[in-house]
């Protein structure tokens, strides 16, 4: 849990904010003193005011602790209550502990163990730290309380004025703050920070010059730390990877004291081989029985040697249980989640003893959900053999290692270190590359398109800069251009070149004039800088051949140009082909890593010869010469240096692979090929766009989910382990079906609030109907973008996969060669993949409705009206009362929320409740005594049938004072008497707690507390007779608007309190109590005075 403190106004003055860090304390002392702000890191802040300040206490609707778990309930307050016991008798007398007690009950509920939980120490380290700043000092912690683990800084400053300082210019300046020393002066400038008591100076900075005072953060002074308590002498490793080692440590009795030791000597032994350090391997060491105890932390700034004496003094304790479960959980929580890291891997190797008493299987999602490895090894005879196969199976990362004793773990040392090692990338992928590559400006771009789908906001197209480009200029210079208009093409040339990042390790130009023969003007192997471009594009000569011929002219580029050393895969090849003139000789499409880009002039260019040349993408299309200088190089830019496209909001993308038996093995990989080329340039993420793939063929087959780590390398691992499955007729309906119904669902990855969108690659006409499938897709809110490969897929079936309003969105290829040409060049797949094309109106229920339509969403919340082109109009009827003001209750409870259909209400809660010292208060908040030995009617709802009667008389232990003996609940032909001996009647019949019986439910808490619920209006009717108290909480989405009996009218008007039978209002309240007491054949109310001390100071009053 990431926390900080933020001081949202800053101070007028230095000296009115001070900050220090007091062990696991941070310590934040606001306006000279007045205020002081104390934070353990974790869920425990204590503010403290100056007597000036006055508070009033309220009080919070609460409900039971430890959500009604008694047995946990019973344990926790017995574990509090130490903060009561003779251990913290010095401090009892200066601090208050019942408030800390209130505390640790509350937060410890939430713990799943309790002892050593944090949530629990932490309570107590608070009580703790309250008596020592009062002067009272408890060494309360113990091997089997909180054990501790404290730096010295901690038991050094229990006081503000104990705390370590430094003294500069009869300043005093706080440990981890830095003051800049004759700021003024730049030869003679120093900065200091103070560590501890010392003042440590450095030569300033040039920024620093000038500045007075500034404050160094947490982090700083870890990073600090680091480069001190690095470990000087260098040395091999086994490991050096970037990563995040959690080691968990079995301590129960399965193992012996000395197979314990030979554990920590295993841990001991790993640790010398890993290179541990905050920049490479972060370690934490835990231990873990019924509870969890940490005994280093992955922010743990230490000598590696320090850190192997922490774990050689682990003491053997034996404990009867080790969870394995709680564990985990606890790494989750409070290992990675205090200390994350991004770029990491995050691996925990669990050493299990012992059986989980828990079902391990209930961690396993919140593992997957963090990216968790879990390496589990089983040691000796007593591990849960099948426990250990279901961590293994969670994640295919993780691996299991069985070992028959833990002497084994010495020979498998080297094993178990280079299997998670090698799960890690090297660092290199993270910090470096081969070679420098300068970073161009990034350009993002916008383009609205219209949607298909109720309500969904436009779709956002996000470009960025290719920075890595070879490419060729071929320009046609046969004599039908002209020397006029060959000059305008140089001048073309000139403005285009000084638009590109030109240089040595970013774009590479060539450039070539070809008519009846061809000319190399400037080669890739000469000089690459603007300059020097230019000038040889000012120097070319016309050369007016009486021939064009464009196919020699590209075999000449295929075959020639490319043959530097970038011709990698991993640098697009484009071809600029300026030309003005049919071919004069027969054209052959370059190599596929070729990526021509006509530029044809009208009017005399062939656009046919072009369009097939530069299928799948389309040719750059100039309207005469005149308009080549003016358009030309803006549209190579866009096409050449804006090649990466990603959707800027959620989609989920499946890719359908053909695996049919038109199919050949090359195609499919050429079909691997594309679907590597869409992960390389999609923004991937659990926030952006993620990938899944689903191979058609014979059977259908989900090969990659989105449930898989949405990282590149992984991706890419996973498509290159796809092999083309039994080959069969190709079946869309069925394939398109199976989609929806499994690959699609939340269960399989798929986020709620991510645009899903299947590209299906079809080579061949599908056997069944795709209809029905289409309906299917498109009532999931599923967009079509199919791609037709070769001659034998059937074009009326592609349109029936869009519809009749989005056949602009099929794409058609010749070749399987094409499908990743449409990656890297030009961005036509990536706009119809981000665009949902414009469609019917769909209500929930997958109905078409027209444009004027309006209907409700099924949450009655909301209505919408369809309009013109599939776009549609929400409209809300939801009323949020988060802005609106809350009542002020009478009876000084806090408004509560009442959520309701389409929003929300502030009302105050209807609690009437009874007890010996106020013996009635009124729902709203009238309160008077009662003084008979009698029976009373409390609350009675007659259109509900419900009546709630309170039972006075004698204490049984005091006879001369009244008690409430018992308390009767009638509803729907049901008495459920509950009586102070904590026994329970139902119609005069004595039953056994928990009961129920549809329309009520009795229980009992601690043997101290009944508890009745209506189920039905979800009243509450609760009666402690050991305190002679009772609480009856009406439902605020139930109650009635009569209401009789002495608990009164809920309505906040204390004016109809006093309801009498016959519905009038009375001001006499002893009048009012009559009036609802129940009077019985053969018993007399007896009145009872208030007794009058004799003696003033007498205790016993």
């Amino acid at each position: 849990m990431g926390m900080k403190i933020s001081v949202v106004t800053p101070p007028r003055e230095e000296g009115n904010v001070d900050i220090l860090k007091s062990g696991r304390y941070y310590i934040l002392i606001l306006g000279r003193g007045r205020i002081s702000l104390t934070w353990d890191q974790n869920m425990g802040i204590t503010v403290i005011l100056k007597e000036n300040y006055k508070l009033s206490q309220g009080q919070d609707l609460a409900s039971s602790l430890c959500n009604g778990n008694v047995a946990k309930q019973v344990m926790v307050e017995t574990s509090c209550s130490i903060l009561s016991s003779d251990l913290f008798k010095e401090c009892k007398k200066l601090v208050d502990p019942e408030p800390y007690v209130e505390i640790c009950t509350y937060d410890t509920c939430v713990c799943e163990t309790i002892g050593d939980c944090a949530c629990f120490c932490d309570a107590i380290a608070a009580y703790a730290h309250a008596c020592a700043q009062k002067g009272a000092v408890i060494n309360w912690r113990s091997p089997t309380l909180c054990r501790k683990i404290l730096d010295e800084l901690s038991e050094s400053c229990i006081k503000l004025e104990e705390c370590p300082v430094c003294e500069a210019e009869g300043r005093r300046i706080l440990h981890g703050k830095k003051i800049i020393l004759n700021s003024e002066n730049p030869q003679n400038c120093q900065s200091c920070r103070c560590k501890v008591r010392n003042l440590t100076c450095r030569p300033c900075d040039p920024e620093e010059v000038g500045k007075f005072l500034t404050t160094a953060s947490p982090e700083e002074e870890e990073e600090e730390g680091e480069e001190e308590e690095e470990e000087e002498p260098t040395r091999q490793y086994s490991c050096s990877k970037m990563m995040d080692l959690a080691i968990l440590m079995d301590g129960s009795n399965k193992l012996s004291e000395s197979d314990f030791e030979e554990m920590k000597n295993f841990i001991i032994n790993m640790m010398g081989k890993l290179q541990i350090s905050q920049k490479r391997i972060r370690l934490a060491v835990l231990e873990y029985r019924t509870g969890s105890h940490i005994y280093l932390g992955l922010k743990d700034i230490k000598k590696p040697s320090k850190m192997r004496k922490i774990v050689q003094s682990i003491k053997y304790t034996g404990g009867d249980v080790a969870s394995a479960t709680e564990i985990l959980k606890y790494v989750v929580f409070h290992v990675y989640g205090k200390a994350p890291r991004t770029n990491a891997a995050q691996i925990a190797v669990l050493l299990m003893a012992s059986k989980d008493p828990k079902r391990i299987q209930g961690i396993f999602p919140l593992l997957k959900r963090r990216n968790i490895i879990v390496i589990p090894i089983g040691l000796g005879p007593h591990v849960n053999t099948q426990q250990i196969r279901l961590i293994e199976r969670q994640s295919p990362e993780n691996r299991a290692f069985l070992m028959n004793n833990v002497l084994e773990l010495r020979q498998r040392t080297d094993e178990i270190i280079d299997y998670f090692c090698g799960l890690v990338p090297e660092a290199s992928v993270f910090l470096s590359t081969q070679r420098p590559i300068p970073t161009l400006p990034s350009v993002e771009a916008r383009t609205h398109f219209p949607h298909g789908f109720p309500g969904a906001p436009p779709t956002e197209v996000s470009i960025s800069i290719e920075k890595i480009l070879d490419i060729v200029f071929l320009i046609e210079g046969s004599r039908e251009v002209g020397k006029s208009n060959f000059d305008t093409i140089k001048e073309f040339l000139i403005r285009t070149i000084q638009e590109l990042e030109v240089g040595e390790e970013t774009v590479h130009i060539s450039i070539l004039q070809y008519s009846f023969t061809i000319t190399v003007e400037h080669s890739f192997e000469e000089r690459q800088s603007k300059e020097f471009l230019i000038k040889k594009v000012r120097e070319m000569k016309f050369q007016g051949g009486n021939a064009t011929n464009t196919g020699q002219a590209l075999n000449y580029v295929s075959e020639q140009s490319f043959t530097t050393k970038r011709r990698t895969d991993q640098v697009p090849h484009l071809v600029y082909m300026v030309t003005a003139n049919p071919a004069t000789d027969t054209i052959t499409r370059p190599p596929r890593d070729v990526h021509v880009i006509p530029i044809g002039i009208r009017p005399n260019a062939d656009i046919k010869e072009l369009q097939d040349l530069s299928q799948p993408q389309a040719p750059i299309i100039i309207e005469g010469f005149n308009n080549l200088i003016r358009e030309g190089p803006d549209l190579i830019f866009k096409t050449c240096c804006s090649k990466k496209e990603t959707c800027a909001k959620p989609m989920d993308v499946i890719f359908l692979l053909d695996g049919t038996s038109e199919v050949e093995a090359a195609q499919f990989e050429e079909m691997k090929r594309f679907v590597k080329g869409f992960i390389e340039h999609a923004g991937l993420g659990r926030s952006s766009t993620q990938v899944a793939v689903l191979q058609y063929g014979k059977v259908n087959s989900l090969e990659i989910s989105w449930n898989v780590v949405q990282e590149e390398s992984n991706l890419l691992k996973k498509v290159d382990s796809i092999y083309q499955r039994e080959k069969g007729p190709s079946k869309l309906g069925e394939a398109i079906d199976f989609m929806v119904q499994h690959a699609i669902s939340e269960a399989n990855g798929g986020r709620p609030n991510a645009s899903k969108t299947a590209v299906i690659i079809v080579a061949d006409t599908s056997k069944d109907a795709v209809e029905a499938a289409v309906n299917s897709a498109r009532a999931n809110r599923v967009s079509l973008l199919p791609i037709g490969v070769g001659t034998k897929y059937n074009a009326e079936q592609l349109k029936a996969l869009v519809g009749p309003s989005a056949k602009d969105t099929i794409i058609k290829l010749q070749h399987f060669e094409d499908l990743s040409t449409m990656i890297t060049v030009g961005d036509e797949f990536m706009k119809k993949l981000c665009t949902e094309a414009a469609q019917e109106c769909i209500d929930e229920e997958g109905n078409i409705r027209a444009p004027g339509d309006k209907w409700q969403l099924l949450d009655e919340c909301y209505s919408v009206t369809c309009l013109q082109g599939g776009h549609t109009e929400l409209k809300s009827h939801r009323h949020p009362c988060e802005r609106m003001a809350k009542p002020t209750c009478h009876n000084n409870f806090p408004a509560v929320k009442v959520e309701e259909t389409c929003g929300c209400r502030w009302v105050c809660p209807c609690t009437c409740m009874g007890s010996s010292t106020r013996h009635i208060v009124t729902f709203d908040g009238l309160d008077f005594k009662l003084t008979g030995n009698c029976s009373y009617t409390l609350f009675e709802d007659k259109e509900e049938d419900i009546e709630v009667t309170l039972h006075n008389g004698a204490c049984s232990s005091v006879p001369r004072l009244n008690c409430m003996n018992a308390i009767e609940v009638t509803h729907q032909g049901f008495s459920v008497q509950l009586y102070d001996n904590m026994t329970v009647a139902v119609n005069g019949l004595e039953v056994t707690p928990p009961y129920n019986n549809g329309q009520l439910e009795a229980n009992i808490y601690g043997t101290i507390m009944h508890e009745v619920r209506f189920l039905q209006v979800n009243h509450t009717v609760a009666f402690t007779p050991s305190n002679n108290e009772f609480t009856l909480q009406l439902s605020p989405k139930s109650f009635a608007s009569k209401m009789y009996g002495l608990c009164g009218t809920c309505d906040q008007n204390r004016e109809n309190d006093l309801l009498l039978n016959n519905n009038s209002i009375t001001r006499d309240v002893t009048g009012f109590i009559q009036d609802w007491t129940i009077r019985q054949p053969g018993s007399v109310c007896k009145e009872r005075r208030q007794e009058v001390c004799a003696e003033h100071a007498s205790t016993r009053c």
